[in-house]
């Protein structure tokens, strides 16, 4: 009994001195992979997928489709991830289609994803935004556009629109472009006589495709011609072209200057302050209201509300409280 016994024994451990050497060495490759350890010269990965002229296509558990184009999709056997080579796609928008493309890309099935890379583009008849870097979310109609964005824009009204900024978030559901960052801009209308081209600037900027109308938020400015406006928040209406109503609007500690020839030939500084400031086109008029002063040459000018005509040294004032140095 004994003997068999010590047999028994003998031939646990030596299963167990197996099974160790077995982990032991399952365990370093482990180590090796995690740590970056270099596998010997000689070996190899696996060879990946390669599908030429493709459509990526997936379905998620809501059924939502997520599909792209792309001359060449490579799907890499060792950690399943796909990379597409010159993808193209689109996006439903407003009832209407946006297309997308890219140098290069990868797609995310899991986050209904798509990252383009590259010389990206998203686009539509009358909007073309590019940029550096694309997330595309096609099942829920959204684009988020990073570094280097321009945005090229012809509205109903045929009025030209260009816009620069570092980032950019396109809504299709609720067709809104979002800039975000060092926002330039400027606009050039197509009706000559209606205004001059202004210059736009701010650090936040909503721009809604279907009405035209543009928000602007955070250190705003507009220049047109020789008019400087600086203010908070800001609106312009792009599609406004009424002698009775307003296309821009800037709200929240609005300052103003300009610098014109008056009647007699002497240059004009005229400077201001408000609370709100409201732009016309056609007569190129300014109505200043909430606490207005309005400096020109030696009169300080205040009342409810200011109008004023843009090089023209004429001022209506209504409700005054002003002050006027009258030459003898």
């Amino acid at each position: 009994m004994d003997a068999v016994r010590k047999m028994t024994i003998s031939i646990s451990i030596f299963f167990i001195f197996c099974v160790s050497v077995v982990l032991v060495s399952d365990n370093l490759d482990y180590l090796k992979q995690t740590f970056g350890v270099n596998k010997p010269l000689g070996v190899t990965k696996e060879v990946s997928q390669e599908f030429i002229g493709a459509v990526f296509f997936s379905v998620d558990q809501r059924n939502q489709p997520m599909e792209v184009n792309s001359i060449k999709v490579i799907i890499n056997n060792t950690d399943g991830k796909i990379f597409l080579e010159k993808p193209f796609g689109s996006i439903w928008s407003s009832r209407e289609n946006v297309t997308y493309k890219g140098d290069r890309g990868e797609v995310i099935p899991l986050k209904d994803q798509i990252n383009l890379f590259g010389s990206v583009k998203l686009e539509k008849p009358d909007l073309k935004i590019t940029g550096d870097e694309m997330m595309i979310f096609q099942a829920r109609e959204k684009a988020f556009l990073k570094e280097s964005v321009k945005t090229r824009v012809r509205t109903k009204k045929g009025n030209h629109v260009k816009i620069e900024s570092r980032d950019a978030f396109f809504d299709g559901k609720d067709g809104i472009v979002r800039y975000e960052k060092s926002i330039r801009g400027k606009i050039s209308f197509n009706n000559k006589s209606f205004s001059s081209p202004m210059l736009i600037q701010s650090e936040k900027l909503d721009y809604h495709i279907n009405s035209g109308k543009m928000l602007l938020n955070e250190n705003v400015k507009i220049d047109r011609e020789n008019v400087r406006l600086k203010a908070q928040r800001g609106s312009i209406f792009l599609n406004n072209e009424s002698k009775k109503v307003s296309y821009f609007e800037l709200n929240d500690d609005v300052r103003f200057s300009e610098t014109f020839i008056a009647s007699n030939g002497i240059s004009v500084l005229r400077t201001g302050l408000s609370q709100k400031l409201e732009g016309f086109g056609f007569d190129r008029k300014l109505v200043f209201s909430g606490f207005p002063k309005i400096k020109q040459l030696d009169d300080l000018i205040q009342g409810n509300k200011i109008v004023i005509r843009e090089a023209n040294e004429l001022v209506e004032i209504i409700n005054t409280n002003s002050k006027f140095k009258f030459n003898k």
